[in-house]
């Protein structure tokens, strides 16, 4: 079993992010989130744990759709440059 303190060190960074109840299954299949939490309005509060905010960043592109990004605020701007980077090539 591993350990709190290994999985931690392995991935430092952690983000709090808010998931539409449909968008849960293909986040914990795409990052592994973990404490989710249901909030009245419908949505899913989870933890996400990743090695960096550009990794993360990454990652969490193709969700945006169903996941914002709430706590620390570092991983929102690379998820910007990377939207900016597709409106950019496909537009």
């Amino acid at each position: 079993m591993t350990s709190t303190f290994t999985i931690r060190k392995r991935t430092p960074l952690e983000i709090q992010a808010v998931c539409a109840l449909h968008g849960t299954g293909l986040l914990r299949m795409a990052v592994g989130a973990t404490w989710e939490v249901p909030r009245p309005d419908g949505h899913i509060e989870v933890v996400i744990r990743d090695h960096n905010e550009y990794v993360l960043a990454g990652e969490l592109a193709a969700l945006v759709e169903w996941l914002k990004p709430a706590d620390p605020p570092g991983v929102r701007d690379p998820l910007a440059s990377i939207g900016n980077a597709l409106v950019e090539r496909f537009s």
